[in-house]
């Protein structure tokens, strides 16, 4: 994956997120009296709820390599 395709897929992600929950908001699925703890929680779950399978298990080559990688430089 090139750093254009790294963008895309980054925005596209986040704006199909972004996009589901404000609909929910527009429509009173969300609760009004909800604020930034909950909406928090709920980004967070949409988006654990997208992680492929591939990096879902913990004791893989490729998860641990991607928790080094976030240690050592900090990402």
């Amino acid at each position: 994956m090139n750093r254009s395709d790294q963008r895309c897929l980054v925005k596209n992600l986040c704006d199909s997120i972004k996009d589901e929950i404000v609909k929910k908001i527009d429509e009173g699925v969300v609760p009004a009296e909800w604020d930034g703890h909950e909406l928090r929680l709920l980004l967070r779950g949409k988006f654990e709820r997208e992680v492929s399978d591939l990096m879902r298990d913990k004791r893989s080559k490729r998860y641990r390599d991607f928790i080094n990688t976030l240690i050592t430089t900090n990402v």
